[in-house]
């Protein structure tokens, strides 16, 4: 089931609005696999701004097209429901119906403990690196809904913390996932 652009734009256009969306470019971070990102994408592409989510409109990946005129690039920490393998290259397909058969969802589920940005996908990949360049340099980071279980983005997080102090962290925190952040 797909939700309701009206929906998606009630819940997260004010926030999008406040943190300067359409004055200014953004970097969203996601760890959801589910469609909200493409709904965020249309929003934006209906209302004149660009948006970038590393894939092109047939579904290839393409690094490049991040950080060009888009108001917005979106990162997929943990991938998508709708990314597939095809002759070993990861495809957007933008569907996000249950495969059955050959076909796999490329997904980090909640539990991973390896190291994306090791010897992994570059659509995994550059997400991590994204982020851990990106919290460098960012006055604030907005965490909704996120658990705080991916050890790997906690390390990120943590790294970030230590050496660069003028980061503010607001989020909804579930205390039992965030030993050696206290």
């Amino acid at each position: 089931m797909y939700p309701d652009r009206r929906q998606v734009e009630q819940l997260y256009g004010s926030l999008l609005e406040k943190l300067g969306w359409g004055e200014k470019h953004l970097t969203l971070f996601t760890t959801n696999y589910d469609p909200i990102p493409d709904e965020i994408m249309k929003v934006a592409k209906r209302t004149g701004l660009g948006c970038c989510d590393g894939f092109k409109d047939m579904g290839e990946w393409d690094a490049s097209l991040y950080g060009g005129d888009a108001g917005i690039d979106i990162y997929r920490l943990h991938g998508s429901m709708s990314w597939v393998k095809r002759n070993g290259e990861i495809i957007n397909t933008r569907d996000y119906s249950l495969r059955r058969g050959s076909t796999e969802h490329l997904l980090i589920y909640p539990g991973y403990k390896g190291n994306p940005e090791e010897g992994g996908e570059e659509a995994f990949a550059l997400p991590h690196r994204m982020l851990r360049k990106s919290l460098l340099t960012a006055d604030r980071l907005v965490g909704i809904g996120c658990s705080f279980r991916d050890p790997h983005i906690n390390r990120i997080l943590h790294d970030s913390a230590e050496t660069y102090r003028k980061l503010n962290v607001f989020a909804n925190l579930i205390v039992d996932h965030l030993e050696g952040f206290r």
